[in-house]
């Protein structure tokens, strides 16, 4: 009976607060059934987990133990998944590897180099004006200039000189758009099915024609009036028609009216005399080359 005495009073006595004291000097007592006064030491008490208590204090659980380390653990980084959390919300973000770099693109205004002539592919010519070998062909043979070879030219005297016109003869088909200043431009005649330049300056319109006639026919006017009406009032009443160099074939009329154009550009002699047998051949080399010159003449003596 005393020893049960002195068990409760050990449970009572632990239930209530006292000053911490080391944990070296800490001992339990156990009922005389167990050996002889054993002492047990606080870090054997500190086994029993949640239901042992030491002097008021509750001893942390193994699983509190662990959670407390778990906090305490540093993070260490996963690899990337598909769905990466948002940099707000609290949790790491997973570095990834860098992609490849974006490469600008080229800036597409720049202006179109006209030498291509090794880009030769699938018949081509000259690709960056659209001229293919059979193009070539014509040129170099009697044939007539179809308005692809004009244009052609008119792209590449545009980009010589700083005067107004040169527009395509493909889209003037559709009408002419007005100009504002000096201008030098190559017409289609539909009447006629005939090549011919005009030039606007100091307030006249000169027409330069390979198969000169006194009169302009309906396809022509028309095309004149409005390329022209916007800088001279009736610009029909202003015309000049200047005395050039005459073609002696009937499909020459491409060839010189891209020789009158340069001629009026530069302004040189219009009224010269062309050496006909090399004027298809130098016309050739300058779209090659991607600049008009000045056309072969022949020298009178």
């Amino acid at each position: 009976m005393k020893a049960n005495k002195g068990h409760s009073r050990c449970q009572k006595k632990a239930c209530l607060p006292q000053k911490e004291e080391p944990m070296s000097d800490i001992s339990i007592q156990e009922s005389p059934s167990a050996s002889n006064n054993k002492r047990v030491s606080a870090s054997n008490a500190m086994v029993s987990g949640k239901t042992n208590y030491l002097r008021g204090c509750p001893l942390p659980s193994r699983k509190g133990q662990k959670e407390v380390l778990h906090k305490s653990k540093p993070t260490v980084p996963q690899e990337a998944d598909e769905h990466i959390v948002p940099a707000d919300v609290g949790e790491p973000t997973v570095p990834q590897e860098a992609g490849p770099t974006a490469i600008p693109e080229k800036d597409h205004k720049q202006n179109i180099d006209v030498h291509c002539v090794d880009e030769k592919q699938d018949g081509k010519w000259l690709p960056c004006l659209n001229l293919t070998q059979e193009h070539k062909n014509i040129i170099m043979s009697e044939n007539w200039l179809d308005d692809t070879i004009i244009d052609a030219a008119q792209k590449l005297l545009k980009q010589q000189f700083d005067m107004d016109g040169l527009q395509s003869c493909v889209l003037a088909q559709l009408g002419m758009k007005p100009v504002t200043r000096e201008a030098v431009q190559i017409h289609y005649d539909t009447d006629r099915h005939h090549w011919f330049t005009t030039c606007f300056k100091k307030g006249i319109v000169v027409v330069a024609d390979s198969l000169r006639t006194s009169y302009l026919s309906p396809s022509a006017s028309k095309e004149i009036c409005e390329c022209y009406g916007n800088v001279v009032n009736n610009p029909l009443k202003r015309v000049y028609m200047l005395e050039v160099d005459q073609q002696l074939n009937g499909n020459d009329c491409g060839v010189y009216a891209i020789a009158n154009a340069f001629e009026l550009l530069s302004e040189r002699n219009a009224t010269c005399t062309y050496d006909h047998h090399q004027m298809r051949k130098h016309l050739a080399s300058c779209l090659e080359n991607g600049e008009i010159t000045e056309f072969p003449k022949r020298i009178e003596i």
